[in-house]
């Protein structure tokens, strides 16, 4: 059996998190804001906005099914 990388790491995009299934409404409640630019970096966002990117990736990587 291959081991399941996690989805989301340091170069995933918003887009990526979309594509793997999780909503733009569980990304907002998450990320507690609106929507960010598709095409920004889950870690990009997260530096800008002085979130922990360990807390925030480990809270969407638990939502993909």
């Amino acid at each position: 059996a291959v081991s399941e990388e996690p989805l989301i790491n340091s170069s995933t995009t918003f887009q990526q998190v979309l594509d793997a299934g999780i909503t733009k409404a569980q990304i907002e409640e998450i990320l507690g804001a609106g929507m960010p630019p598709t095409n920004q970096s889950v870690k990009s966002y997260c530096t800008e906005k002085g979130l922990s990117f360990s807390d925030i990736k480990n809270r969407l990587n638990a939502l993909v099914k």
